[in-house]
């Protein structure tokens, strides 16, 4: 264990680090709608990530880091953790926002694993974790949307706001090749299964900007047409109930307005797993397969996943896996 104390807009925080935080049991329960949330500065600003994402912060140590030549601002170079050569992101850069530069005696790494993938991203200092409902988390929209590439959404604790941020966007943006699966070839599907795909309708949500997009533009490059799109599981959960309310009222079956639900977990306002426990205990919507679609497949989230009873759950973003999932799933 490594003691640090960290200097936090005046106030001393006295942190231990060392730990490998996704083991550590904080995950919150199943279904409850909650999330716990790191918050952390970068540039005076408070941020925050989901803590399921941290395995683990550590102090920067200047002989593990090996700058790369003629390597991108957001890029400080790969870092030695443990028995990896992991990349190291420099945070403040990767926003490219007009963030304040502080000087800071002891500088932090945020070290993620998502993906399947270490990554490293350096921050001035660390505050504490939040155990919030979903619901309080504000998507980012309107007046926000020019930092939407970025962050998912805010949230109001206390006297300030914190951002929660995209990590898989400002990872993609800043080497596109780390994220696997991200990239999809439509002449991979065959006019058979073209045609067969144009019958199903695919629900997606999904709340960062990023993956939505990427991953629409695919699904419809394959043939598949969309029930609806979401930008978070409380949305895709009202207009799910007003297909179903539609279906009753019209006497038609549930299977024509909408074939598959495919849900990121993370998301504001009603996460993945609430979205499909509601799903799948609906007295109609209870047939529609649900695949749960998450940067954090681990065994604990796989448990998780059947808890709530979804059909099927897949690594973000592997888009062929995704799409012969579908295909098993609606028998096409």
């Amino acid at each position: 264990m490594i003691e640090l104390v960290l200097n936090i807009r005046e106030n001393i925080l006295i942190i231990e680090t060392g730990a490998d935080m996704s083991n550590q049991g904080i995950l919150t329960e199943t279904g409850n709608n909650e999330v716990e949330i790191i918050e952390f500065y970068v540039g005076g600003q408070s941020f925050g990530v989901n803590v399921a994402k941290v395995k683990q912060i550590v102090q920067l140590e200047d002989d593990l880091l090996t700058p790369i030549p003629n390597s991108a601002a957001t890029i400080k170079g790969t870092y030695q953790y443990r028995d990896h050569a992991i990349g190291l992101i420099d945070l403040r850069e990767a926003l490219n926002k007009n963030l304040e530069e502080i000087e800071v005696d002891k500088p932090l790494i945020l070290i993620t694993e998502f993906n399947d993938i270490l990554s490293g991203f350096t921050i001035d200092a660390v505050n504490r974790i939040h155990r919030i409902s979903w619901d309080r988390l504000e998507p980012m929209g309107g007046i926000f949307s020019d930092c939407s590439s970025t962050c998912t959404g805010t949230i109001h604790i206390e006297d300030r706001d914190i951002l929660i941020l995209d990590l898989e966007s400002i990872l993609a943006h800043v080497n596109p090749g780390t994220i696997k699966g991200l990239h999809f070839k439509p002449d991979s599907i065959n006019a058979q299964d073209k045609r067969a795909f144009s019958q199903i309708k695919v629900y997606f949500a999904e709340d960062s900007n990023f993956i939505r997009e990427t991953m629409t533009k695919s699904l419809t490059e394959a043939g598949f047409h969309f029930a609806g799109i979401a930008e978070n599981g409380q949305l895709a959960w009202d207009e799910l109930e007003a297909m179903a309310d539609t279906s009753k009222n019209n006497s038609e079956p549930i299977e024509n307005y909408v074939n598959v639900l495919v849900s990121d977990i993370e998301m504001p306002q009603m996460d993945g797993l609430t979205l499909c426990k509601n799903v799948k205990e609906h007295y109609l919507l209870r047939t529609t397969p649900v695949i749960l679609f998450s940067s954090l497949i681990n065994d604990q989230m796989i448990s998780k996943c059947k808890s709530v009873g979804a059909d099927a759950n897949i690594a973000k973003p592997k888009t062929a896996e995704l799409i012969e999932l579908i295909k098993e799933l609606t028998g096409k």
